[in-house]
C-alpha cells in the first residue's frame, strides 16, 4: 500500500541512512524520498530504461527476449525513471518461465548489491541518466492476457505461455468452457492450418494452427479437473476434429 503520514513519520523516526526498495508498486513522493541521508535506491527487474513498470519479467519472456537483468537505480517521483547506478545481466533460456527468471533475478541481486554497497552510502555515487527515447513501459497483467490468440505466431504463443505460467496462465475457449493449457511446443509440419484450426487426423493429439506455424498442446485442464497429458484429456473430453478455436479480438499490448 502507499505509505501514509504515519508510515512516513515512523521511517523518519528510524533515522535510516538508506532505503532499499524492490517490487514496490507505488510511486514514492519527496516527503519519503528526502528522509534518508543517502537517499532511496530501487532494484528493478529489467535492464532499464527498457520495461519500466509492473510486469518486466513476464513481458520480457512474452516478447521473446533472450536477455534481461536487474538494475540498481536512484528513486525519483517517476516510475522507474531514476539515474542508474549499476546493472547485472542474465540470460533467458528457451524453457524459462516467469518463476525461473524471477529466481535468476534474485540471485543476480546479490553480486550487484555486493559490489555497490559501499558506494550507496556515498553522497557522490556516480550515476547515469536514463535515455528517455529508449524507455518502454509494461503494464499490470490481466486475466485476459492468458487467452491464446491463435493469430499470433507459434513462437509468440509459446513465449507467452512460459511468461504467464504462474499467472494468469494460458487458456482457450471451447463452447462455454475455459480449457487451461499446460505445456505446449512448436509443431514443425503445420499443413497450412488457419489460425485456431485443429489439425484433423493426427491421432490422440491436439495441433492447432497459428498466424505463423502451429503449436502442439501437450497438457489441458477442464473446469473442475486437473491438468492432464493431452492423450488422457481427450479420452475423457473429446474435442471435435474439425474445429476452429476462437481468438480474442481486443487483447491489449503488454507495452507502450
Amino acid at each position: 500500500e502507499k505509505p501514509g503520514a504515519e508510515i512516513v513519520e515512523w521511517i523518519a523516526d528510524l533515522g535510516a541512512d538508506l532505503i532499499l526498495i524492490m517490487a514496490y508498486g507505488h510511486i514514492l513522493k519527496d516527503d519519503l524520498l528526502n528522509i534518508p541521508s543517502c537517499g532511496c535506491v530501487n532494484l528493478h527487474a529489467s535492464l532499464l530504461p527498457k520495461y519500466r513498470g509492473a510486469s518486466p519479467i513476464e513481458t520480457a519472456i512474452a516478447r521473446g527476449e533472450e536477455k534481461t537483468g536487474v538494475t540498481l537505480m536512484r528513486v525519483i517521483p517517476r516510475m522507474d525513471a531514476g539515474p542508474i547506478i549499476d546493472s547485472e545481466s542474465l540470460l533467458i533460456e528457451g524453457s524459462d518461465t516467469g518463476s525461473d527468471v524471477r529466481r535468476k533475478i534474485a540471485h543476480a541481486c546479490i553480486p550487484l548489491l555486493a559490489r555497490n554497497i559501499d558506494r550507496l552510502f556515498s553522497s557522490n555515487t556516480p550515476c547515469t541518466e536514463q535515455d528517455e527515447k529508449e524507455a518502454s513501459y509494461c503494464r499490470k497483467l490481466l486475466k485476459s492476457d492468458g487467452q491464446l490468440n491463435f493469430n499470433l505466431s507459434a513462437r509468440n504463443l509459446i513465449d507467452r505461455n512460459r511468461a504467464f505460467a504462474d499467472w494468469p496462465g494460458s487458456y482457450f475457449w471451447h463452447e462455454d468452457k475455459m480449457l487451461r493449457v499446460g505445456r505446449m511446443s512448436e509443431f514443425s509440419d503445420h499443413h497450412n492450418l488457419l489460425p485456431g484450426q485443429r489439425l484433423a487426423g493426427y491421432g490422440n493429439s491436439l495441433v492447432v494452427g497459428t498466424g505463423n506455424g502451429a503449436v502442439e498442446i501437450l497438457e489441458l485442464q477442464k473446469p473442475g479437473g486437473i491438468m492432464l497429458p493431452i492423450c488422457d484429456f481427450l479420452r475423457g473430453y473429446p474435442l471435435p476434429k474439425e474445429i476452429i478455436f476462437p481468438s480474442p479480438n481486443d487483447q491489449i499490448s503488454l507495452i507502450r
